[in-house]
């Protein structure tokens, strides 16, 4: 069954008669999930239960959608005329509210979008005022259900990014291994190296892959690190005896994303050392609890509990108001990834579900110390006939760099 008879079997059994996507095809990841085609400025995907998709887009993008979608292809100027409302959400209203007329739907209209809020709101108000039904689903909803579970040709193309990951972290490895310590810094051919030289040199090899880090990169080192989240600025130093974690998360031109992080250490240090062997223990231990059929939240708590084993505080301890740590694992264990860098299967507490075949998810354990720095280390894992495989089919080098 292909997207759009699956589409109609979650229509039916959800009493929806008519669905409504809108944004850009890589703002809105349910919109180029259903859209399929490229629309840079902008578009509205439109599918009546048991009708075929319709593709409303700019005069401009006309050619380009024709040539890709699989169903109706129309300008907004075929719906609303020649003149264009004043803003983009009147334009979108008022051809989606021609579209319903057309197709004589009466009954639920789910609206998925991602855009600033009052847009959203004015839209589903003045459908509403209309006499249409707009549905406020659930989560997950029903595009977030069906986007969960990759096909195999969205498993092949996570894989393909995957790959053009690796090559960019085997160039960022031979960079660093060039790197000498002098005077406690670490220097590139004779003169100091700073965070921006390494964020440069990572952007310029993921362009080389046509590898678009839309939402940044995270190159962070020293104590900063201890932050998971922090990007890196241009003028921090790289010193001896700290780690540097280096997370790219780009996505490719069909917005599908992939997510990798490695962490090398300047010089020794005996604590990092620890904390890094500790995290591939808990990503093996996290691998087996998923593979023998357990829940998402269970790979989390054994992770928990492996960590508090071994001294570290975690997450697991928030029950009863207890703050979350500054020093251990301080974040959740994996999330799903495809054509947002953030979406279900998630792995952590509270998720109570068994992943399935064609789950694609990450799995990032971390440890943290405001006077030490972080180590995590990630890689995006799939479920395929009960097993879980590397999505690249075979895992990066996951041993400590060590930069001497």
């Amino acid at each position: 069954m292909g997207i759009y008879g699956r589409l109609d079997a979650e229509m039916g059994g959800r009493g929806l008669e008519a669905v409504i996507a809108y944004g850009e095809s890589c703002s809105n990841p349910n919109f180029c999930y259903l859209a399929k085609v490229s629309v840079p400025r902008g578009g509205l995907f439109f599918k009546a239960l048991n009708s075929d998709p319709v593709l409303v887009v700019s005069q401009v993008d006309y050619g380009m959608a024709s040539r890709g979608f699989p169903g109706d292809v129309m300008a907004f100027s075929e719906l609303i005329g020649p003149e264009p409302p004043r803003s983009a959400a009147d334009a979108i209203a008022l051809s989606a509210e021609e579209l319903l007329k057309r197709h004589g739907v009466s009954g639920g209209v789910a609206i998925y979008a991602k855009e600033d809020f009052s847009a959203s709101l004015r839209i589903r108000e003045r459908l509403s005022e209309k006499g249409f039904k707009v549905v406020v689903e659930q989560y997950p909803s029903m595009l977030d259900s069906m986007r969960e579970l990759k096909s195999w040709e969205e498993r092949r193309r996570i894989s393909e990014l995957g790959r053009s990951v690796n090559e960019a972290f085997e160039s960022i490895y031979e960079f660093l291994g060039e790197c000498r310590i002098k005077g406690g810094s670490l220097h590139h051919k004779g003169k100091p190296l700073r965070v921006g030289d390494l964020k440069s040199f990572a952007m310029a090899e993921l362009a080389k892959r046509d590898l678009i880090p839309s939402e940044g990169l995270i190159i962070s080192a020293g104590r900063k690190a201890s932050d998971p989240h922090y990007p890196g600025s241009r003028g921090d130093p790289i010193k001896r005896g700290y780690p540097i974690v280096i997370d790219l998360f780009p996505r490719g031109w069909d917005c599908y994303f992939y997510d990798m992080t490695r962490t090398a250490l300047v010089g020794r240090s005996a604590a990092i050392e620890r904390m890094h062997s500790l995290v591939l223990e808990a990503q093996g231990l996290a691998r087996d609890v998923v593979g023998d059929g357990g829940r998402a939240s269970e790979a989390m708590d054994s992770v928990c509990e492996f960590f508090e084993r071994n001294g570290f505080e975690t997450i697991g301890r928030r029950a009863g108001g207890i703050a979350i740590p500054r020093r251990g694992f301080i974040h959740s264990l994996g999330h799903g990834v495809g054509l947002s860098i953030g979406e279900r299967p998630f792995l952590r507490h509270g998720e109570d579900y068994a992943l399935r075949d064609g789950h694609v998810f990450t799995i990032e354990p971390g440890l943290y110390d405001p006077k030490l720095g972080g180590v995590r280390v990630e890689d995006v894992f799939l479920l395929e006939e009960g097993r879980v495989k590397a999505a690249t089919g075979r895992i990066f080098s996951q041993e400590l760099l060590q930069i001497s």
